[in-house]
């Protein structure tokens, strides 16, 4: 094999890495996702135990509810961020495996 033959092949397998990082993001995205879930279902459970009356409601909300969709928002712009991550690094995986196995094939022997 000459140089460029190792390039691609390094391309390649960069590109396999890249496509496995992304997988293992992508799973734990679907936690992150399960867990910003549950916390919004207990937050709504929390929400219907303090609607009673105007004031519970207004307690509830300035205490417990309002800090809590604050960090379950937070959450949500970070489970977004790490998923615009994941899709780019599928996208450079591809496009890198695609340029390696080319330059594989065009540097060939003949």
């Amino acid at each position: 094999m000459n140089f460029k033959q190792v390039l691609g092949l390094l391309l390649a397998i960069l590109g396999v890495a890249s496509l496995f990082v992304a997988h293992s993001i992508d799973a734990r995205l679907d936690e992150g996702r399960e867990q910003i879930s549950s916390a919004e279902s207990q937050v709504g459970q929390g929400r219907r135990l303090f609607s009673g009356s105007p004031a519970t409601r207004d307690v509830g909300n300035a205490l417990l509810f309002n800090p809590a969709d604050r960090k379950i928002n937070a959450a949500k712009g970070e489970v977004d961020q790490y998923a615009l991550l994941a899709t780019q690094l599928r996208i450079g995986g591809v496009v890198l495996i695609v340029a390696g196995i080319g330059v594989i094939y065009f540097f060939r022997k003949k």
